[in-house]
């Protein structure tokens, strides 16, 4: 009865075990970020999906671009008043509202273009991500930003670095702390 129990117990272990590597390795696969050659252009139609600018200091702030008409749609991991959804714009449309949503900071240096492309390689989207004055924030780069796919969605997970978030509660070390 007990070696029946255990090997049970045994088992599964090793079906939610082999179902949690498998689910990681998914995810991991099924979405990437590559960064764009300035000479590249965005094309087609997008929803544009801002993220952040919540106040006035708000360095949590992206803009997702997310190709319509393709089998993903998009959403952000947060509350909705977080963000804001703009639906089928042209590519210049949509980074006419992108390009000054990620760039209106006072410490903001330059933006990021990023290609968002799933497993096959096709790109379901872009991102433009704002890059900071590394003195002002302690890095240029600020926020972890994952996709993941669940079904046709992809979930959008952004949060601050724990390292730039000490640097603007004032818990940080570097010059950095003394910002404008």
């Amino acid at each position: 009865m007990v070696k029946l129990f255990l090997s049970i117990c045994l088992l599964i272990s090793f079906v939610i075990s082999a179902e949690s590597v498998t689910g990681a390795l998914d995810l991991k696969m099924s979405v990437r970020t590559d960064t764009m050659k300035k000479e590249e252009k965005i094309e087609g139609r997008y929803d544009v999906i801002l993220y952040g600018s919540r106040h006035s200091d708000d360095v949590e702030t992206i803009a997702i671009l997310d190709r319509v008409g393709d089998e993903y749609t998009f959403e952000p991991y947060a509350p909705e008043h977080d963000y804001k959804v703009m639906k089928d714009m042209s590519a210049s449309e949509a980074l006419k509202h992108a390009l000054p949503f990620v760039s209106w900071h006072r410490s903001f240096r330059n933006v990021e273009r990023n290609r968002i492309t799933d497993i096959k390689g096709m790109a379901i989207g872009f991102e433009l991500r704002p890059l900071y004055e590394p003195l002002s924030m302690g890095e240029m780069d600020v926020m972890y930003v994952n996709y993941q796919i669940k079904d046709n969605t992809v979930i959008v997970y952004i949060r601050l670095k724990e390292s730039v978030e000490r640097v603007i509660e004032g818990d940080g070390d570097g010059i950095w702390m003394f910002r404008r």
